[in-house]
């Protein structure tokens, strides 16, 4: 039996063209996505009605088209009143697409670190495997971290304490220099009033205390296989 082509109508069927645009103030993505579908599929029923022959490349290029429509990538900007979630996330590119405008988010991330304390003078300062990760979100240039970190050993420290591995560099600018909440448990003598900073164009964070208001840069010396630190500061990232 001979095979016989589909006839194609001269004109496009009421229940193409009769389908309604859709206005929707709840979902206005989606709504936006039916009219553009319809719109293209009123467009392939015209070729084929017309030109069943001569239509097949721009029938494909508007097939590719709904495919686009279905699951769309945006390359350009995209002018919308407003983004109400009802599912799912916001996802950021692993490297910052870092913008000069003032008003763009253009970053955002989770994640942890290891820490380390230092001395700046002598001997070495050990933390427990376990309590050596510290937790930090960074949203736009803003960076929160957060911990609690114990010693396990130490091996004569001497000078300056020094909080190391800070996720990010910190913005150079003396304008940008920020201070850190840390609870410490130190050796006796080492007084009460102790203060952590970061300062600008730097990843790490020296740990000082402070002595009838004067800042005294020896804490290393203080500290001693039972001492942990709880720690909480921000800082603007480069």
């Amino acid at each position: 039996m001979a095979y016989t082509p589909p006839e194609y109508p001269a004109a496009i069927p009421d229940e193409v063209t009769d389908l309604p645009d859709r206005l929707d103030d709840i979902d206005w993505i989606e709504a936006a996505r039916y009219n553009e579908v319809k719109k293209e599929l009123v467009a392939i029923m015209t070729e084929l009605g017309t030109d069943p022959a001569g239509a097949s490349t721009d029938v494909k290029t508007r097939l590719a088209l709904l495919a686009l429509i279905a699951d769309p990538t945006f390359t350009g900007e995209a002018t919308i009143p407003t983004i109400s979630l009802t599912g799912g996330q916001i996802k950021f590119p692993a490297g910052v697409q870092a913008s000069a405008d003032v008003n763009t988010l253009d970053d955002y991330e989770e994640g942890i670190f290891t820490a380390a304390l230092t001395c700046d003078t002598s001997g070495t300062i050990t933390l427990l495997d376990a309590y050596k990760t510290m937790s930090y979100t960074k949203i736009g240039r803003l960076v929160t971290f957060l911990g609690y970190i114990s010693v396990d050993s130490v091996d004569t420290p001497v000078g300056r304490l020094r909080l190391e591995g800070l996720p990010f560099t910190s913005k150079n600018g003396l304008q940008y220099e920020s201070t850190m909440s840390i609870s410490p448990s130190l050796d006796a003598g080492a007084s009460t009033s102790i203060i952590a900073s970061i300062a600008n164009n730097a990843s790490t964070a020296p740990i000082d205390r402070c002595s009838n208001g004067i800042k005294i840069l020896d804490v290393a010396g203080f500290v001693s296989g039972a001492s942990n630190f709880a720690i909480t500061g921000m800082y603007i990232a480069a």
